[in-house]
């Protein structure tokens, strides 16, 4: 209780009152006897560089929560890393490259999950403040050595936040290594791991362009249309979509979509990868004039109405009755709509409704 009034004290004091009056009780906390003391401390540091302002945690504070994060309670180390992502607008560059960035180079291999979790996301925050030669140089390696940590939550961390780092190094970023590493993380066990690391490959294509993209990233990205994580297919499409709107028609028809109809067309496709084909395909509708929908997709769509699963024709119903205006009208009417009405006399009630449903629609 009494740390934690220094932080509203804190405020309505001078910088040169907290120094007399506030900053010596403050630093003494954090280098308490008693963990529990120093775990406050650790815990509230954010608030307490917000409070005492950026030049008293510069030139005092800095270095006790230094020490914290390789306290000896794991708990207080825990409590330090979760805190200086929160706290890094407060330190001066210097102080990061010349305190923080040996603490955590020194402290996290030996350290529990959480903080190793916590080390990858305040890593990434740093990048923009300490330039891109120390990125390259100080930050890279401990990330690349993050990404094989076995604990999945850990490299989930490292993959949410590395396009904070690719902001900072551009395409600098692409090693070998990384790209050794992106790969692997594409066919993890975990999913949410598949499904971050697709999130990534998009965002990273958006930033670096298409021929980065086509050289580097397209035949793993493109991978998502078969994964076995109906999560992972899902983001896959959204970011296939991003990517559409970025390199426009011209990467749609030419590199996109014949490698959507192949996976769709393959002989043994189980029917969830069909339906992920269809809702790729419908996810270029809008960036597409109406005669390159008729010449690249409609095909595909006529097709799926007589799909022998269900699932993928009722998924297909309701794709033609999204994207009704986007047709070509008289493609709707002589290609489209006869096989809707075939599909309302399907035995399955529900590929029956749908195929209702969107004839009502056109």
């Amino acid at each position: 209780m009494c740390l934690e009034s220094l932080i509203p004290m804190a405020g309505y004091l001078s910088k040169e009152e907290n120094q007399v009056h506030t900053l010596g009780t403050l630093l003494a906390a954090g280098e308490d006897k008693s963990w529990k003391v120093r775990l406050c401390f650790a815990k509230r540091f954010a608030q307490f560089a917000g409070a005492f302002g950026k030049e008293i945690t510069d030139n005092n504070l800095i270095q006790t929560f230094t020490q914290l994060l390789s306290d000896n309670e794991q708990e207080v180390k825990n409590a330090a890393i979760t805190s200086l992502s929160a706290c890094l607008k407060n330190l001066a560059t210097e102080k990061i490259c010349n305190f923080i960035l040996p603490a955590l180079t020194k402290t996290y291999s030996d350290s529990s999950f959480l903080f190793k979790a916590g080390t990858a996301l305040a890593l990434c925050e740093m990048a923009p403040l300490i330039g891109k030669d120390y990125t390259q140089q100080r930050i890279i390696p401990v990330m690349q050595e993050l990404l094989k940590v076995e604990n999945s939550e850990v490299r989930i961390n490292c993959i949410q936040n590395y396009y904070k780092i690719a902001d900072v190094l551009g395409t600098d970023l692409i090693s070998p290594t990384f790209l050794t590493t992106i790969t692997s993380m594409t066919k993890e066990e975990k999913w949410r791991v598949r499904y971050y690391t697709v999130e990534l490959i998009g965002q990273l294509s958006i930033r670096f362009g298409r021929e980065v993209y086509q050289k580097q990233f397209e035949s793993v990205f493109i991978g998502f249309l078969t994964n076995s994580a109906s999560a992972v297919r899902e983001m896959g499409i959204v970011q296939a979509a991003a990517i559409g709107k970025k390199f426009g028609p011209e990467w749609i028809i030419g590199s996109f979509i014949p490698k959507v109809v192949e996976a769709f067309n393959h002989d043994k496709q189980p029917f969830n990868y069909r339906i992920t084909c269809l809702l790729s395909l419908s996810a270029m509708i809008p960036f597409l004039h109406e005669d390159k929908i008729t010449e690249y997709i409609v095909p595909t769509l006529v097709k799926a109405c007589s799909d022998k699963v269900p699932n993928v024709q009722f998924t297909n119903a309701k794709i033609i009755k999204k994207n009704k205006a986007a047709f070509d009208q008289n493609v709707l009417k002589d290609a489209l709509i006869p096989k809707l009405r075939e599909n309302t006399q399907e035995a399955d009630k529900d590929v029956a409704y749908y195929a209702k449903v969107a004839l009502d629609e056109v």
